[in-house]
C-alpha cells in the first residue's frame, strides 16, 4: 500500500457531531407537609434543562492495513497521521516520509449544560415546640448509634440520645404546664414559647446552573515489524500516540518531539436562592402568652469551579530503536521501552515527566 502526495498527505479520523436537548417540567398544587408540625397550601414547580453537544473522533477512526505487504506514505511537504490505526504483519514495514512528519491523537470534545429551577409559594400553618425539635434530634442520635460500627462512636451517640431524652422530658413538662394554664393565661412578653402557632405567606426560588467541557484523546497506533519516520527538512512529532515495532527508526532533519497530550475537564457551576415570608403568630409559655408579626427574607448565591488535566503519554515500544536528529530530541510525557537504543542527537536531549493536575 503506497500513498503519495506532491504537497501534504493527511490521513485522519473523521469527526462526528451530535447535539441533544431535553427539558423536564413538573408543577403541583395542593397541600404539602414539611419538617415539624405544619402544612402548606400552595404550589411548587420544577424545571430542568439538559443540553449536550459533542464532536467525536474516537468512533470515526481511520485504518490503513496490509495483510501481506508494506505500507508507505510519502509527501512533498507534510505527512500527517491523526486518530489512525496502521497495521501490517511484523515481517513488514511502515514508512512515513515528508518534509515534516506528525503522528498525533484524535480527540473527542463534549460540552454539557444543565439548569435546574425550583419554585414554591403558599400559605403555611405551623405549630412549633422545643418538644418536636428535641424529639427529632434524639431520633437522629438513636439512628446513628445503630448505623456506626465503631463502638466508641456508638456509645457517644447513645449518650447524646440520653441527654436529649432528659431535655425532651423538661420541654414536655413546660408544654404540659402551658396547656394546663391556658384558661388563666395573661398577655406578656414570651421570648421563648413552649408552644407557638404561626400563619404565614411566602415564596422561594432557587436556581442551579452548570457548564462543563471535556476533551479526551485517542492516540494513533502504528504496528509493524519495522516502523520508519523520516523528515527531510523539519520535525518529527509523535503526540499522544503509540509506535509498536521490532525495529523503530526515527530519522529527523530537525527536532524529534515525543510528547504527551492533555485530556482536560473544566466545570463551572453556580447556585442562587431567594425567599421571603410574612405572617402572624401566637405563642404561650407557662401562664403568659404573646402575639406578633414576623417576617423574613433571604438571598444567597455560590459557585464552584473545578479543572483537571490528565496526561495521555506517547509510547515507543521496540526491540531495537535507532534515533538520528539534526537538532534536539525532546521526550516529554513519553515512555520508551526497548532492548537496544542507538541515538545520534546533534542538539540537546531533553527529558520531562509531565504530571496530572486537579484543582
Amino acid at each position: 500500500l503506497h500513498i503519495q502526495g506532491g504537497h501534504d498527505v493527511d490521513i485522519a479520523a473523521d469527526t462526528n457531531h451530535f447535539k441533544n436537548k431535553r427539558v423536564e417540567t413538573k408543577k403541583t398544587s395542593g397541600v404539602f407537609t414539611g419538617g415539624g408540625i405544619g402544612i402548606t397550601f400552595g404550589s411548587k414547580s420544577e424545571k430542568h434543562d439538559y443540553e449536550t453537544e459533542g464532536w467525536t473522533q474516537s468512533d470515526a477512526r481511520s485504518t490503513l492495513g496490509s495483510m501481506n505487504g508494506n505500507i508507505r506514505v510519502s509527501a512533498g511537504n507534510h505527512s500527517n497521521v491523526m486518530g489512525t490505526d496502521m497495521i501490517t504483519p511484523n515481517t513488514n514495514r511502515i514508512d512515513i516520509e515528508g518534509a515534516a512528519v506528525k503522528v498525533e491523537a484524535g480527540k473527542d470534545i463534549i460540552e454539557r449544560k444543565e439548569g435546574h429551577e425550583y419554585k414554591q409559594s403558599g400559605l403555611t400553618i405551623a405549630v412549633t415546640s422545643p418538644v418536636v425539635s428535641t424529639a427529632q434530634s434524639m431520633g437522629h442520635s438513636i439512628k446513628r448509634s445503630h448505623e456506626v460500627k465503631n463502638e466508641k462512636l456508638k456509645q457517644l451517640h447513645q449518650m447524646k440520645a440520653a441527654y436529649e431524652s432528659l431535655e425532651l422530658a423538661q420541654n414536655a413538662a413546660n408544654v404540659a404546664n402551658t396547656v394546663s394554664n391556658l384558661g388563666n393565661v395573661t398577655e406578656g412578653n414570651v421570648s421563648n414559647p413552649s408552644i407557638k402557632v404561626s400563619i404565614s405567606v411566602g415564596a422561594s426560588k432557587s436556581t442551579q446552573t452548570s457548564e462543563s467541557k471535556t476533551i479526551t484523546h485517542s492516540g494513533s497506533e502504528l504496528n509493524a515489524g519495522t516502523v520508519n519516520l523520516t523528515s527531510r527538512k523539519g520535525d518529527v512529532d509523535v503526540l499522544g500516540s503509540t509506535l509498536n515495532a521490532k525495529r523503530l527508526e526515527l530519522d529527523v532533519a530537525k527536532n524529534l518531539n515525543v510528547e504527551s497530550v492533555q485530556d482536560t475537564y473544566h466545570n463551572r457551576s453556580e447556585n442562587k436562592n431567594t425567599g421571603w415570608s410574612v405572617g402572624v403568630f401566637a405563642g404561650a409559655n407557662g401562664n403568659s402568652y404573646g402575639i406578633g408579626v414576623e417576617g423574613s427574607a433571604q438571598v444567597g448565591k455560590g459557585h464552584e469551579n473545578s479543572d483537571s488535566v490528565t496526561q495521555r503519554n506517547s509510547y515507543l515500544n521496540a526491540e531495537e530503536t535507532i534515533i538520528k536528529t539534526g537538532k534536539d530530541a525532546n521526550f516529554k510525557g513519553a515512555v520508551v521501552k526497548t532492548d537496544r537504543l542507538e541515538a545520534d542527537i546533534k542538539g540537546n536531549l531533553n527529558l520531562e515527566s509531565r504530571q496530572d493536575s486537579n484543582h
